[in-house]
C-alpha cells in the first residue's frame, strides 16, 4: 500500500513538473527574447520610416566633398520641415554670484560655506537651423549617406567647440566614410559616451553658421536616420533632430515589416534559414525579394502571451489586404487563395516568376511527442493592382465534399435532410422548411448553391420537446456542426436571455455562396437558465438567428 502512494506521488510530482516546464518555457523564451540581435532587429524593421524623394541639394555620389562648410547668407529664420527639432530650455534665472572661496552669499543670507552648490548654465547661444539625411544612391547595402547639421550662431563671438552625438546602436547599419569639417582629435573614431558616438568639431564663428556633412555608407538593410544630438562646449543642448529619409527611387529588397489590417498586426520580418523566433515574424532567405519572385513569410501561433504573431492568421480571408514594406517603400497586396496542408508539402514556398506573397503558419493538431503541428495553413497574396488589372478567370465551382456535417447539420443539402427526418410538412412564418422527427421540430433555411445544383442549409434550428441544461444543449449542438469547426472566440457570450457561441469552417466557406466561412450558434434561455431553442448559422450577427429563433413557429 505504501508502495503504490509513493508510486502515485511520485507521478503526480512528475506531472506538476512537466506543466511546470510546459508554462515557463514561453516566459523563458520571452525573458531571453527580449533585447536581443534579433529582437532590436525586429523593432527597427518595424519602426523604418517611409523614404521621400531626394532633395535636389544634396552633394551628388562621386562628387568630391566641398572644401568650405562655413556658406555666408542670411541667418536662417525657419528650420527645415524634413527635421523633427526637440525645442530648446528656456532662459534661466539670473544667477547669484559666488564669493572669492566659492560659496554663495545671496543678498541677506548668511554665508554657508557647505555644500558648495553647482552654478546652472542657461540655454545655449546657438540654434540648430537644419539637418537632412539623403541617400546617394538607391537604398541597400553599400549606398552612399550624406548626413548634414547646419548651425546656426547669432552671437559676435565664435561658437566654441561643438558636439554631434550619434546613436552607437544606429551605428549598427552604417560606416562613416568622412566628416567635413575634420573633428577636433583629428580623427572619425571620437568618444563613446552615453550610448552614443560623439564627434567634436570647431563651432560656427560669431553671426555665420556651420554645416557638418558627415559621409556614410550602408552595412545593412537599414533606412532610418538618426536621432541626433547637439551640444555647445558647456553640454547644453543645441537641438535635437531626427530628420525625414530622403532617397532616390530604386528596387525593393527583403521584406521589412507586414500589415495585416484585418487582425490589427503590424510587425518587424528578420531573414531566418527556416524557423523564426516565437516572437517574430521571418522571411526565408532563400525566397524572393519582394516583388521579384516569391517571398515567403512564416510565424508560429504560439508563445508567451502577446508574441502570438500568426495565431489568428486563419482568420485572414480571400480579397483581404496585405501591406509589406522594404527599404522605406510600402507594396499593397491582395489576398487570392488560402489552404490548410500536411506540415510535410512545402511546396507553396517554390520560387515563381510572378510576384507574391506567402505567409505559413502551423495548423491541425498538436503532437506532444514531436513537439509540432500536423498541418500547414498558407495564405497567398498578390499585387493589388495585378489583382484589379487582371481579375482571374472564373472557374467551374470545385465540387464541394459529399457531406461537411452529419445528415441534417449546418450546410447539408435539401437530400441530406430528407434523409435524415423525411419530407418538410410545411413552412414557419419565418419562412424555414419545417421537419419533425420523434416529437422533435427541425427547421432549415435553405439556399441555392450556384455551379452546384443543390440546396444547402444556411441556418438550421431546433426547438426540443424538453428543455435542456446548457450543458447537453452543447452535447447536441455538436451534431449540427461541420466536422472541421473551429472556435473563434475564448468562450460563449451572452446573457440571462441567450448565449453566443462563434465559429469558422473552411468547409462552410468554399460550400456556401458568398460566405467567410464564419457561423453562429445561438441558444434561447428560459427563465430557469434552462435551454430549449436553438439555432445554427452562417454569418456573424446573433440578432437574425434570435428572430428566427422568438418567430412563431407556423
Amino acid at each position: 500500500m505504501r508502495r503504490r502512494s509513493t508510486l502515485i506521488i511520485g507521478v503526480g510530482g512528475l506531472i506538476l513538473l512537466v506543466g511546470a516546464v510546459v508554462t515557463l518555457e514561453p516566459w523563458v523564451e520571452a525573458a531571453m527574447w527580449h533585447d536581443s540581435a534579433a529582437d532590436i532587429q525586429a523593432q527597427r524593421n518595424a519602426a523604418a520610416p517611409a523614404v521621400v524623394p531626394l532633395r535636389p541639394t544634396a552633394t551628388p555620389s562621386g562628387e568630391s566633398p566641398p572644401t568650405s562648410l562655413r556658406p555666408s547668407g542670411p541667418t536662417p529664420t525657419a528650420l527645415a520641415s524634413s527635421a523633427v527639432l526637440m525645442p530648446l530650455s528656456a532662459p534661466a534665472a539670473v544667477l547669484p554670484q559666488p564669493t572669492r572661496d566659492g560659496s554663495i552669499a545671496p543678498s541677506g543670507q548668511p554665508k554657508t560655506p557647505e555644500p558648495t552648490p553647482e552654478p546652472t548654465l542657461g540655454p545655449a547661444d546657438l540654434q540648430l537651423a537644419d539637418a537632412t539625411f539623403q541617400f546617394q544612391d538607391p537604398p541597400q547595402p553599400g549606398a552612399n549617406v550624406l548626413l548634414r547639421v547646419t548651425v546656426h550662431n547669432p552671437t559676435d563671438t565664435d561658437g566654441g567647440p561643438l558636439h554631434l552625438d550619434l546613436p552607437l546602436a544606429w551605428l549598427n547599419g552604417y560606416r562613416i566614410q568622412g566628416i567635413e569639417p575634420l573633428p577636433i582629435d583629428g580623427t572619425l573614431n571620437g568618444q563613446r559616451t552615453d550610448s552614443s558616438l560623439r564627434l567634436t568639431v570647431a563651432g560656427p564663428p560669431g553671426g555665420g553658421n556651420l554645416d557638418i556633412v558627415v559621409y556614410l555608407v550602408t552595412t545593412d538593410e537599414v533606412v532610418d536616420a538618426p536621432d541626433l544630438r547637439v551640444l555647445d562646449a558647456h553640454g547644453r543642448l543645441v537641438g535635437r533632430a531626427q530628420p525625414a529619409t530622403e532617397a532616390p527611387p530604386g528596387d525593393p529588397g527583403p521584406v521589412y515589416a507586414v500589415d495585416i489590417p484585418r487582425l490589427r498586426l503590424h510587425a518587424g520580418v528578420i531573414q531566418v534559414d527556416w524557423e523564426p523566433p516565437v516572437f517574430v515574424v521571418g522571411q526565408l532567405r532563400a525566397s524572393a525579394h519582394l516583388t521579384a519572385g516569391n517571398s515567403v513569410l512564416v510565424g508560429h501561433v504560439r508563445g508567451a502571451a502577446g508574441y502570438n504573431i500568426f495565431d489568428h492568421l486563419d482568420q485572414v480571408q480571400v480579397g483581404d489586404q496585405i501591406v509589406a514594406s522594404s527599404r522605406g517603400q510600402t507594396y499593397q497586396f491582395v489576398v487570392t487563395e488560402r489552404a490548410v496542408r500536411p506540415e510535410d508539402d512545402t511546396s507553396p514556398v517554390e520560387a515563381t516568376d510572378s510576384p507574391r506573397l506567402t505567409l505559413m503558419t502551423c495548423a491541425g493538431d498538436w503532437n506532444p511527442l514531436t513537439r509540432d503541428y500536423t498541418e500547414r495553413l498558407w495564405v497567398v497574396a498578390e499585387p493589388r493592382d495585378e489583382v484589379t488589372a487582371h481579375p482571374r478567370p472564373t472557374l467551374p465551382p470545385t465540387p464541394p465534399p459529399a457531406q461537411i456535417a452529419v445528415p441534417g447539420g449546418l450546410g447539408t443539402t435539401a437530400a441530406d435532410l430528407v434523409k435524415a427526418f423525411g419530407p418538410p410538412v410545411g413552412e414557419s412564418a419565418s419562412r424555414l422548411a419545417v421537419y419533425q422527427r420523434n416529437g422533435v421540430e427541425h427547421q432549415a433555411q435553405l439556399v441555392d448553391v450556384p455551379g452546384d445544383g443543390t440546396r444547402r442549409a444556411a441556418v438550421v434550428v431546433e426547438h426540443a420537446p424538453v428543455a435542456l441544461t446548457y450543458a447537453q444543449a452543447i452535447q447536441h449542438t455538436r451534431s449540427l456542426l461541420p466536422h472541421d469547426a473551429t472556435p473563434r472566440a475564448a468562450g460563449p457570450e451572452g446573457n440571462t436571455r441567450f448565449i453566443v457561441e462563434r465559429y469558422i469552417s473552411a468547409a462552410v466557406a468554399s460550400t456556401l455562396p458568398n460566405e467567410s466561412g464564419e457561423f453562429l450558434v445561438v441558444y434561447n434561455r428560459n427563465k430557469d437558465g434552462t435551454i430549449s431553442d436553438i439555432a445554427v448559422g452562417v454569418g456573424d450577427d446573433p440578432n437574425r438567428l434570435l428572430d428566427l429563433l422568438n418567430s412563431p413557429t407556423r
